[in-house]
């Protein structure tokens, strides 16, 4: 599907405005039958009359009509693309390489997907390690009051008792 696409995003009229993608392939899927038909009537390809040229017009309708539908839904690669890369990475947080090449507003699209993803990874990421760093943080002061804590239930003598007591409301303080 991506081929299409891709194709369709070369020529130069063609490779900044998706939306011209598409009226360029419905303008050309429209006037297939009647190409057919000019052609068959200047090469002789066989007798036109009455019901053969309704026939060839319907049958090159047909296939135009189907080719058409083909090559204009392979222009919705883009959108699946970036729908793909948002579903991977909410659900199991990998990250799209999405191509960003590509000029068009479908191309943008998927240039701002990306950015917004890597954008959210690093968001992620950062929040972890705070995170991380905040728990190490408030583990080191709980420590130092439980060893107290356990010194001051073992303790006897009243005064050293007291002394931990001390501690212990000084460093909760802080």
């Amino acid at each position: 599907m991506r081929n299409a696409y891709h194709f369709f995003s070369r020529p130069g009229f063609l490779s900044s405005n998706y939306t011209l993608k598409f009226l360029f392939i419905a303008f050309i899927g429209v006037h297939i039958p009647l190409i057919v038909l000019i052609m068959a009537i200047v090469f002789d390809w066989m007798p036109l009359k009455g019901w053969s040229v309704i026939l060839v017009a319907l049958v090159a309708t047909l296939v135009a009509t189907g080719l058409t539908l083909l090559l204009l839904r392979s222009l919705l690669w883009p959108i699946l693309q970036a729908k793909n890369a948002l579903q991977d990475y909410t659900r199991k947080k990998v990250i799209p390489s999405l191509p960003l090449h590509y000029t068009d507003e479908a191309g943008q699209l998927l240039q701002q997907v990306q950015i917004t993803i890597d954008s959210m990874d690093a968001l992620l990421k950062e929040r972890r390690d705070i995170l991380t760093l905040l728990s190490h943080d408030l583990r080191t002061p709980f420590s130092q009051l439980i060893g107290l804590g356990e010194l001051l239930q073992s303790e006897k003598d009243q005064e050293m008792s007291a002394k931990y007591g001390a501690i212990i409301r000084k460093l909760s303080e802080e």
